[in-house]
């Protein structure tokens, strides 16, 4: 069905009007966008009331294709005389999409499905649904998808057709196509992912008796100073001139510092402030902390950045591929010039002036990294980048298949060679914040990361999914030390210093961030488990370690955010997220054109998707996100009323015979 959709999709817009050269490069998009939404239905159900046709509509154009049509050719391959028309577009991978199942205990489905639509993300899905179905509602959404999900080997495509309570089933491309705009597949796997996950990372509430809380502010006076590391030995291209690497750093301590360094390494589009409540917090209690800022993938550097096709239109420009390798080698920098600085019991100044003066232990070092941070950071502990396995990965996938994450690892294809080592042995802990480690470290690489690592996924998080990005690879961490903080119905920024951040990130539609004053709880866990992890390397390790445990965590849980902690995955759960990134990867793949393009409409297609992924990727962090739905509720309201008025008029007609 998904390509069917598609050659109608095309099919009909030839009708309306010739079409452009840069017009079928986005029609082949648009295509394929406006039909991944359907890989959120379900599997046939023996309902007597069930939908036997599927009535595609686009503008004024309305096609009719039979179910048991579309069946046929799932179940056998063969093409049935009403489908002739599309053969080229019925491939074999198409079959296979449409034969694929999502996994879905029946179970729990109806529970899953009642709490989806009570979820914020729930109710953007069934919004989506009900204006890509136009006859449809929430509650007769909610009936289909309960029938679809009891047949015990999931849910599919063909089987919320069948499940859906009326004989035809009527799809508005227009709808989906608009939608689309503000939606990436993963936000499907976001919404089961919640309930999933709340069910089986929650542990039984006890009391413990603490002896402090370390969501408070420490007793030591807290010093800030912003200083400006040179290396002369790499170049930043800048306003088209060369310039030595620039890197600003924020030194945080107290007059009495003790215990490891911290490094802070924020993520794409942001700076060294990003977690400054977090870096205040560790230097009150005595922690020495640096926060560096990346100067080719700043925010800065990133407002700089046109967003013209020509000069600055694709992802190419707006990260360079040697930042990889960069981000790593500033922190390398930052600490051996500490260490110097250490050595010369000074830094930048001349004083000897106690408060003044910064001992920096660069022999144990923890470092926290934020998204593309997180990337930062896992390189350092030994991570070793995986490029031929990136490679392949980025090959057999269009760019309108990945995550924003994805779309940053794929450009480090290009680097030279094929596995790079970037570690370096004063790294001593990790802290990943929603970090980027899907693509760019394999199962191998991971595994050769062996000192203690938390890593954080936050379940609605559209920029670093947490099914790919998080939770997958964190079962391939083999550190004996490892934990997972799981945020369910947080998102990408929810960790972030909201003095820092952008407003407009909170009123987008489908890419929409939690408002701040909504993870505030967040904020304050994440201060309380930094603390007492990085105190395991400190002779107060025992006094933090019960800070450390899956109830204290749960009990910083609030109507927002619900949060967990757990050092592996159950097996249910990895199981699950196994099975469940799969099916999303070849249901999209499966839509695209096969066909090989003409060397214009290759360009003209290269150019628009490059331009879009840059654009997308800047709007994540710097613009509102939000598109308005107002056109599409308008078109739909419009298409109900015409329905409306022809039913009354086949009644006259009828009452007149």
């Amino acid at each position: 069905m998904l390509s069917l959709i598609c050659s109608l999709h095309q099919t009909a817009i030839h009708k309306l009007a010739p079409i452009s050269k840069s017009g079928k490069a986005i029609a082949y998009t648009t295509a394929a966008l406006s039909t991944a939404v359907m890989v959120v239905m379900g599997s046939p159900s023996a309902s007597t009331h069930a939908a036997d046709r599927v009535l595609v509509r686009l503008g004024p154009i309305q096609q009719s294709v039979a179910l048991s049509d579309l069946e046929e050719f799932a179940h056998t391959g063969n093409i049935p005389s009403s489908l002739q028309l599309y053969r080229p577009a019925l491939t074999p991978e198409v079959q296979t999409t449409l034969n694929s199942h999502l996994p879905f205990d029946p179970a729990v489905s109806d529970d899953l499905i009642a709490d989806l639509r009570q979820s914020s993300t729930g109710e953007k899905v069934f919004e989506a649904l009900e204006l890509m179905i136009p006859s449809s509602n929430p509650d007769k959404i909610e009936t289909t998808l309960k029938r679809a999900s009891q047949n015990p080997d999931g849910l599919s495509i063909l089987g919320f057709i069948a499940a859906y309570p009326d004989e035809t089933l009527t799809l508005d491309i227009s709808a989906a196509v608009t939608l689309m705009s503000q939606l990436n597949l993963p936000h499907w796997q976001r919404g089961l992912l919640n309930s999933v996950l709340e069910r089986e990372l929650t542990v039984e509430p006890s009391l413990e008796n603490l002896a402090f809380d370390p969501t408070a502010p420490g007793h030591d006076r807290v010093y800030q100073r912003t200083i400006v590391l040179q290396d002369d030995s790499r170049n930043t291209l800048v306003g088209g001139a060369l310039h030595h690497r620039a890197i600003p750093v924020d030194l945080y301590w107290s007059e009495w510092p003790q215990g490891p360094l911290v490094v802070i390494s924020h993520g794409f589009a942001a700076d060294r402030r990003f977690l400054n409540y977090l870096a205040e917090h560790l230097a009150s209690h005595g922690l020495t902390v640096a926060a560096i800022e990346h100067p080719t993938s700043n925010v800065a550097w990133l407002s700089g950045m046109s967003l013209g096709v020509e000069g600055g239109g694709n992802l190419s420009d707006i990260l360079p591929i040697t930042e990889f390798v960069d981000r790593p080698r500033d922190v390398k920098f930052l600490l051996d010039q500490l260490d110097r600085a250490v050595r010369n019991s000074a830094v930048a100044d001349e004083t000897t002036d106690s408060q003044q003066r910064h001992p920096f232990d660069t022999d144990q070092v923890t470092i926290i990294g934020h998204s593309l941070g997180g990337y930062t950071a896992l390189a350092l502990a030994g991570a070793p980048l995986d490029l031929p396995t990136l490679r392949e990965f980025c090959r057999n996938h269009s760019v309108m298949e990945l995550a924003p994450a994805d779309w940053l690892q794929c450009r480090a294809v290009d680097l030279p060679g094929d596995a790079i080592d970037l570690h370096d042995p004063r790294i001593t802990q990790v802290i990943a914040l929603n970090p980027v480690m899907a693509r760019i470290f394999s199962p191998d690489s991971l595994n050769k990361i062996k000192i203690p690592t938390l890593v954080t996924a936050a379940s609605e998080d559209s920029v670093t999914p947490a099914v790919t990005q998080q939770l997958l690879p964190f079962a391939n961490l083999q550190t004996e030390h490892k934990y997972l903080l799981t945020a369910i119905g947080a998102t990408h920024l929810s960790m972030g210093d909201p003095s820092n951040l952008n407003p407009a990130l909170t009123e987008g539609a489908m890419l929409r961030e939690r408002r701040f004053d909504q993870t505030e709880q967040m904020r304050s866990l994440l201060k309380a488990l930094s603390l007492a992890f990085i105190k395991q390397q400190t002779p107060e390790a025992d006094l933090y370690q019960p800070f450390l445990s899956p109830t204290y965590v749960q009990s910083h849980s609030d109507d927002q955010v619900q949060l967990r902690l757990s050092k592996t995955l159950p097996p249910k759960l990895e199981q699950w997220l196994r099975m469940a990134a799969l099916p999303m990867e070849r249901v999209v793949s499966a839509t695209l054109p096969k066909k090989k393009a003409k060397p214009e409409e290759r360009s003209l297609y290269s150019t628009t998707v490059h331009w879009l992924s840059g654009s997308i990727v800047l709007m994540l962090f710097l613009a509102p996100t939000g598109l308005s739905l107002d056109s599409v509720r308008a078109m739909n309201q419009q298409w109900k009323q015409r329905q409306r008025k022809s039913r009354r008029a086949t009644r006259r007609a009828k009452s007149h015979v």
